[in-house]
């Protein structure tokens, strides 16, 4: 598996989500801790909070990719890991530094990205540059530097789309809609979702992806396809843990 692909647009959406692809937000309540109130029928996503320095997220992943030209298939699982760093980016722009490591239960490396962010304060995400794998820092090329990648905050129906071209000569552009609210049960608990489902392309594929996004925690499950010219990847997640500073 090429570890400048699979996985690379989950969080996009962002999400973000985006990475960005695509992106997550904190809240003050830690993973396993128990909630103070009975929790009503319908679910109910509660307040948004914007990402902190030091904010971690770690996933459980598993998936499948088959070749599109022979009979070849390879399984993977392992933890994805998403950390925030506050963090002035190489042109000396105060914002935020998202970095993802994605491994095998063996500890291969099926993936790594960076993203360089600002985050506004009513939580819309804007990316600056990003760089998959061990490929080329690229750079946004609009004239502001920016492009915005996420809107907050979500409600049900809500949709929007981006397009941004990079110095690298790469792009992407995606689109995303609020399908409806979910309540969510993983490792790490339960949670209050708005299941967003996203599609994204870039020169290499086309990728599709539904996640399920807490707006105190993050995306707290997802399940994309990855199409390319000689394979394809199908995969999943839940959020195992977290911890917000």
């Amino acid at each position: 598996m090429s570890n400048s692909r699979a996985g690379r647009f989950w969080l996009r959406g962002f999400t973000s989500l985006a990475i960005l692809s695509l992106l997550l937000t904190g809240c003050s309540r830690q993973a396993g801790e128990p909630e103070s109130r009975e929790k009503p029928a319908t679910p109910h996503p509660g307040k948004h909070r914007l990402v902190q320095d030091g904010d971690i997220w770690t996933y459980e992943t598993q998936g499948t990719e088959k070749s599109t030209v022979s009979s070849a298939a390879e399984s993977f699982n392992g933890p994805l890991v998403i950390s925030i760093l506050n963090q002035q980016d190489p042109r000396g722009r105060d914002g935020l530094l998202q970095l993802w490591t994605w491994k095998t239960s063996k500890g291969k490396v099926l993936g790594t990205s960076e993203s360089w962010l600002r985050q506004a304060e009513d939580g819309d995400v804007y990316l600056r540059g990003e760089r998959n794998g061990d490929g080329p820092l690229g750079w946004v090329t609009h004239p502001s530097g920016e492009i915005k990648i996420d809107e907050f905050p979500l409600k049900v129906g809500d949709k929007f789309s981006y397009r941004y071209d990079l110095d690298t000569k790469q792009w992407n552009e995606g689109s995303q809609v609020v399908e409806g609210l979910e309540r969510v049960q993983t490792a790490a608990g339960e949670f209050d979702t708005f299941r967003i489902r996203g599609q994204w392309s870039d020169p290499e594929g086309s990728y599709s992806c539904v996640r399920w996004f807490d707006p105190g925690v993050g995306a707290v499950k997802f399940e994309q396809k990855e199409v390319y010219r000689d394979s394809t990847v199908d995969f999943t997640g839940e959020l195992n843990s977290y911890s917000f500073k």
